[in-house]
């Protein structure tokens, strides 16, 4: 059987956005998130990493929003 948890992910876990487009697990079992103008976050199980657009597109995600 599967076990699950809720938690509440805020500003100080380094979660930057109410609107999320979507949510994916990877094998490693990081959380994704993509959000509507933040770009993409990380969640480890202990704190949130952002990845957003740089100004070299090549470098980085373009656009911020996860949704286009």
């Amino acid at each position: 059987m599967n076990e699950y948890s809720v938690e509440l992910l805020t500003a100080e876990d380094g979660f930057v956005s109410s609107e999320i487009y979507s949510i994916i697990q990877d094998r490693q079992g990081f959380l994704w998130f993509g959000t509507a103008e933040n770009g993409v976050m990380r969640y480890d199980g202990r704190r949130v990493t952002l990845f957003e657009s740089d100004s070299d597109p090549s470098q980085g995600l373009s656009p911020n929003d996860a949704g286009n």
